[in-house]
């Protein structure tokens, strides 16, 4: 942030996105929690890392920006009506975990255990997951 209000000209306006609740990760984490028989770490580079409430607010305010506004948005994920590819959708976070230690037999399995959880299906046999929401950040430079 230090980095962007320095290269930003007086008045230029910062706009970021930072995830609030993203259920991707929660079914990744379930598979994931099959395959090892344990809770998996989180990832290194975590994407809900900023998803506190006031957190990433006042990092901006921190930093120095002003007049800084949050709005938060839903944005569902499709999967689509074919069940090939919900699955591949849902794993598509794991893929080279999975590929590692070829689990795909066990991770298929918690799949479909778990998946119901996150998602419904529209009238059109399409599979959403739809409580994925974000907030959106705009501030300026003095």
């Amino acid at each position: 942030l230090a980095e962007t209000l320095r290269v930003l000209k007086p008045g230029g306006l910062l706009v970021a996105t930072t995830w609030d609740r993203v259920d991707m990760l929660k079914i990744s984490r379930d598979i994931m929690t099959a395959v090892l028989g344990t809770p998996p770490p989180p990832p290194p580079l975590n994407p809900m890392s900023l998803s506190e409430e006031g957190l990433f607010k006042s990092l901006v305010e921190d930093a120095g920006f002003r007049d800084v506004v949050q709005t938060t948005s839903t944005y569902p994920f499709d999967f689509g009506p074919d069940k090939d590819f919900q699955f591949t959708v849902g794993t598509i976070l794991l893929r080279e975990k999975l590929d590692e230690l070829d689990a795909w037999k066990t991770a298929e399995t918690a799949f479909w255990a778990n998946i119901d959880q996150y998602t419904a299906t529209d009238t059109a046999g399409n599979m959403i997951m739809p409580e994925n929401t974000f907030r959106l950040t705009t501030a300026t430079k003095a």
